[in-house]
């Protein structure tokens, strides 16, 4: 159940962990972990104590690495999801390609805040501009 929730979650957790992440090191403290686990899945369990069965904790630190967490809990598509992936992909590249005329003008098109960084918030967004016909989870 708790898997289930992680995947289910997985963007949401992303944006907690990467804000929680204020040294931007893509790490966070396991008490970080535990809180944002809390918060996003809404359930209460004894999180400080099931970070090691769920996440690598770093030897050097203590800490985790929440995208190589994040990582972990995916659900693995068929050879038939695999290839709509692939055409998904290429359509993004065609338009891509058709609005943008180099690398860096595609960034900033994603880069909606320009901070530098592009956000999942600010990725979905440019992908809904891009009218790929695509819904949320698809994307």
């Amino acid at each position: 159940m708790v898997v289930q929730h992680i995947v289910n979650k997985k963007p949401e957790l992303y944006w907690y962990l990467t804000h929680a992440d204020t040294e931007h090191i893509g790490r966070v403290s396991k008490l970080e972990w535990a809180d944002a686990m809390r918060t996003v899945l809404d359930l209460e369990l004894p999180w400080m104590r099931l970070a090691t069965r769920l996440a690598d904790i770093e030897v050097d630190d203590g800490r985790i690495n929440y995208g190589r967490f994040l990582d972990r809990y995916r659900i693995e598509m068929s050879e038939d999801h695999n290839q709509w992936q692939d055409e998904i992909i290429g359509r993004i590249c065609e338009k891509l390609f058709e609005t943008c005329s180099n690398l860096e003008q595609a960034y900033k098109m994603f880069d909606i805040n320009r901070d530098g960084k592009i956000e999942y918030e600010e990725f979905v967004n440019t992908l809904v501009g891009l009218k790929l016909g695509m819904n949320e989870q698809q994307m």
